[in-house]
């Protein structure tokens, strides 16, 4: 089953905004849990975080006695912290703040021998309430929506790229297209700043620009990049950052709109793989 071509998710709940920033706080939590235990990976991907079908999981972390995994239920407003061994332990997210469900799951943690080096007081003290279930399923569902879409993008490319992967810092769905060549005069063991690059992905907004968005970025910036006009619905951004950015609204009344940013993404990694070989 693929992301239909003629069926996109509408966000038109009051406040989204406030609820999405609540989602976010939560999946802070999970994201530092993750960072701290999981073993480090480039380009930080042991932070991220991945889907499931109703919200967003740690997926296994590994300890010395078998694993763990935190899962957060978007559809109905939990979060489950599970182990290998059979421990599990649930806790409803309506009325619960970050900062308290972080100082439950570190305890919880610390019952099972897994020692963190964060406190709670670094989470956002503010909850969502039992009324905000049915605007989080919304939030939701276009988050599902972005993570099917780059799916299906990876699902084209032959050379490396990322896992389809979650960032808590900005609530952001993306994945990295890594051509395997490296940046002249660039660390090579620092693969933030050695890897050439593409990275796709879609954001909820930002100051810039309040509403949700596809983007695409190249690292480093290419000259003749991209090389040829943009389609209606997209356009070069330079406010905040250098990349193209689809603007979510620009889709929704298009039954194709999946097709067409498909074919949009995978021709502009096209572009930027054959201009990184011209530079070599």
């Amino acid at each position: 089953m693929t992301t239909s071509d003629n069926i996109l998710p509408l966000l038109d709940a009051d406040e989204w905004e406030r609820v999405r920033d609540g989602m976010q706080a939560y999946a802070r939590v999970l994201g530092k849990i993750r960072g701290t235990v999981a073993p480090h990976q480039k380009h930080f991907w042991h932070s991220s975080l991945r889907t499931h079908a109703r919200g967003l999981t740690t997926t296994n972390i590994p300890t010395s006695w078998g694993a763990f995994e935190i899962r957060l239920d978007f559809y109905d407003g939990h979060a489950t912290l599970i182990s290998s061994t059979g421990k599990a332990g649930r806790l409803s997210l309506p009325n619960l703040t970050a900062r308290r469900l972080a100082t439950l799951f570190l305890a919880k943690l610390d019952e099972w021998s897994i020692e963190l080096d964060f406190t709670p007081e670094a989470f956002d003290d503010v909850a969502l309430a039992q009324g905000d279930i049915a605007t989080m399923r919304e939030v939701w569902a276009l988050m599902v929506w972005a993570d099917s879409l780059l799916k299906q993008l990876r699902a084209g490319q032959r050379v490396e790229t990322s896992a389809v992967q979650i960032w808590p810092h900005h609530f952001d769905v993306s994945m990295l297209w890594i051509s395997g060549d490296l940046v002249a005069q660039k660390d090579p063991e620092d693969p933030e700043k050695a890897d050439e690059q593409v990275n796709v992905g879609f954001s909820f907004g930002d100051l810039a620009h309040p509403r949700p968005y596809l983007y695409l970025t190249v690292y480093p910036g290419l000259d003749g990049f991209p090389e040829k006009p943009l389609p209606d619905f997209a356009e070069w951004n330079t406010d905040g950052w250098t990349g193209v950015r689809i603007p979510y609204d620009n889709l929704t009344d298009n039954p194709r709109a999946v097709r067409e940013v498909l074919d949009l993404f995978s021709h502009l990694i096209d572009s930027a793989a054959s201009l990184f070989k011209e530079g070599h």
